[in-house]
């Protein structure tokens, strides 16, 4: 009979409940992440981490090496937080005085607000909600890092979204086709002990305008964020100091394009030619911008790429700063790392 020890060693002892969920975790990981994010956290931890789909993915990464306890299942609950969290979001920062928050960072009294509203559950374990019928808060912890602390409220909720199909043609009628489907979203807000808060809100396939989700938001952590003591923290200095200091900047940022107005509603729209260049290198374009700025004009939106930079990032990050005076966007997948490196330059430019 063998023991514990050679149990574990063969890959026996993992109950088959821990490997359901973990492949229930990884086909949500599908919807919300890409191949290479995970693939991040398994070098992390020294492991293999190719796979040519998710498939190779999970039968030849991740199940041995959680039936091989080199991974446990809340290392993939955190990975899956993780992955819906940081990208494909629509990021709006907002500030109260640190003072006016004590009892809202306090945990004993967010578990009582959990208690009251019997949503315990939530502080102890991830709910796992593919498509839930209704809107749902399915995870509420706390974060610490270099000794700040933060609050992490996430909501779960189903979207339709539609995409096109085909164009039918009958007789004189022509008629667009579209599929409508169901897809998981995760929102998210983040509220530091600083006094800031972050609201992110998964990026919309069909629109730009994310008002209701900010509202049905505030409205579903209305017991633990208390919204008359935010206001929004704009970001117009850091588009300013994006242009007035580009130069200084052009090792960290990479422009593709920049949108200026002033107060008569005149508007100069400035693009380079393809997203792998910079919109003020050998160019122009850079003096025009100036003159504009110089009689009133300001940056109203730029389409901005962070370089990549050993020690903090691997590769460029997209960022889009429009909308909400608030609002900056990464409409891609990326990592936790890439994602706070993206929110720590910008609040660093925007002082």
């Amino acid at each position: 009979m063998k023991n514990q020890n050679e149990l574990i060693l063969a890959g026996e002892g993992v109950p088959e409940t821990t490997i359901e969920k973990a492949k229930q975790i990884l086909k949500l990981m599908q919807g919300g992440t890409s191949l290479p994010v995970v693939g991040e956290f398994l070098k992390a931890k020294e492991l293999h981490h190719s796979a040519g789909s998710w498939e190779d993915l999970e039968e030849k990464r991740i199940l041995p090496a959680l039936r091989n306890r080199k991974v446990t299942l809340e290392d993939l609950n955190q990975l899956l937080a993780e992955a819906e969290e940081f990208g494909r979001c629509h990021v709006f920062l907002y500030h109260a005085q640190k003072s006016e928050l004590e009892r809202y960072l306090d945990p004993n009294q967010i578990k009582k607000t959990c208690d009251r509203l019997k949503i315990s559950n939530v502080l102890s374990d991830v709910i796992v909600e593919e498509l839930p019928d209704k809107p749902t808060i399915t995870q509420i912890r706390q974060e610490t890092s270099h000794n700040r602390t933060a609050w992490v409220f996430k909501i779960v909720e189903k979207r339709e979204q539609t995409s096109f199909v085909e164009d039918v043609r009958d007789g004189d009628t022509f008629t667009r086709k579209y599929k409508i489907e169901s897809v998981r979203a995760v929102n998210t807000a983040r509220l530091h002990d600083s006094g800031l808060l972050e609201i992110r809100i998964q990026s919309h396939l069909n629109s730009n305008r994310y008002d209701s989700d900010i509202t049905q938001l505030w409205t579903m952590l209305r017991d633990f964020l208390p919204t008359a003591k935010f206001a929004e923290l704009p970001l117009r200095k850091a588009k300013a100091r994006l242009l007035d200091d580009r130069e200084a900047l052009k090792d960290k940022f990479r422009f593709s394009n920049s949108t200026l107005k002033d107060t008569n509603g005149n508007t100069i729209v400035a693009s380079t030619g393809a997203d792998t260049e910079d919109l003020f290198e050998g160019s122009s374009v850079g003096p025009s911008l100036d003159q504009f700025q110089k009689h009133g004009g300001y940056c109203d939106s730029s389409n901005i790429w962070l370089r990549e930079r050993e020690g903090a990032i691997d590769r460029e990050v997209h960022v889009l700063l429009s909308g909400r005076s608030n609002e900056f966007a990464i409409n891609a997948n990326c990592s936790r790392r890439e994602y706070e490196y993206v929110l720590n330059e910008l609040r660093a430019i925007n002082r």
